[in-house]
């Protein structure tokens, strides 16, 4: 069955290899798709630092009015449990590689394109 969303977009496999996505949702669905992979129910490491979901959540963003703007320093603004968890994969992703970037640098990256409120996460900026 054929919504109106469904019906809205277009993907195209070129000879090259490349794919081409047009439509008036075309970037809403990509950026549901870069968000899905990003912060899956458990969240990897490997995907959360990813540089393609990075390039992709970047290349989609000023398209889509998807990410909202929240003003985290409003205490009655309740903390995603998603973001308590990319905090621990990041603890763990750190713990076990010892990698040069501080934690701090690493949840930022990990929590792309969100402002996380790392103060609020237990971590000091």
């Amino acid at each position: 069955m054929s919504t109106p969303e469904t019906e809205a977009f277009d993907v195209r496999v070129r000879d090259d290899g490349t794919i081409e996505i047009n439509g008036s949702v075309a970037a809403h669905m990509l950026m549901r798709i870069a968000l899905t992979a990003k912060f899956q129910t458990k969240p990897s490491a490997e995907m959360l630092l990813s540089s393609f979901v990075r390039k992709l959540v970047d290349a989609v963003l000023p398209a889509t009015p998807y990410i909202p703007r929240i003003d985290w320093s409003d205490p009655g603004i309740i903390i995603p449990p998603a973001f308590l968890h990319v905090v621990e994969e990041m603890r763990d992703f750190q713990a076990t590689h010892r990698p040069a970037t501080p934690l701090v640098e690493l949840v930022k990256e990990a929590l792309h394109p969100y402002q996380a409120p790392l103060g609020r996460l237990g971590l000091a900026e």
